[in-house]
C-alpha cells in the first residue's frame, strides 16, 4: 500500500515546482501588484513564528511516516492520526470532556 502513497511523490513534487514556477513568473511580469518586501527574520524568528506550524507538521510526518515505514497500513495510520491529534490536544491544554465528547458524536 506503501508504493501507491509513493508513486504520488514524483507528480506532486512535479505540480509544486509548477506552481512555484507559475507564481514567479506572474510575480515578475506583476511587480506593481506585488507586496511591499518586509524586513527580513532571523532564523530563531522564523522558527519562533512558525512554533505553531510545528505539531501539524510532526501529526502528517507521524501518519505518513507510519505509512512508508510499513508500521501501519492507511487504515491504521488513521488510527495513529487520531491518536497523535488527541496526545496534540493533551499536550497544548486544550482537552476538555465536553470536546473530546463532541469529536466523538462527530
Amino acid at each position: 500500500m506503501a508504493r501507491l502513497f509513493l508513486a504520488g511523490v514524483g507528480p506532486g513534487i512535479m505540480m509544486l515546482l509548477l506552481f512555484m514556477g507559475y507564481v514567479m513568473i506572474w510575480a515578475m511580469l506583476n511587480r506593481e501588484k506585488m507586496p511591499a518586501v518586509e524586513m527580513s527574520m532571523g532564523l530563531m524568528e522564523k522558527v519562533y513564528a512558525s512554533r505553531t506550524l510545528i505539531p501539524v507538521v510532526a501529526l502528517i510526518v507521524g501518519v505518513i511516516g507510519s505509512i512508508y515505514m510499513g508500521v501501519a497500513s492507511p487504515t491504521d495510520a488513521a488510527a495513529v492520526g487520531v491518536f497523535l491529534s488527541f496526545v496534540l490536544v493533551w499536550w497544548n491544554g486544550e482537552f476538555t470532556w465536553s470536546l473530546f465528547s463532541q469529536s466523538l458524536r462527530g
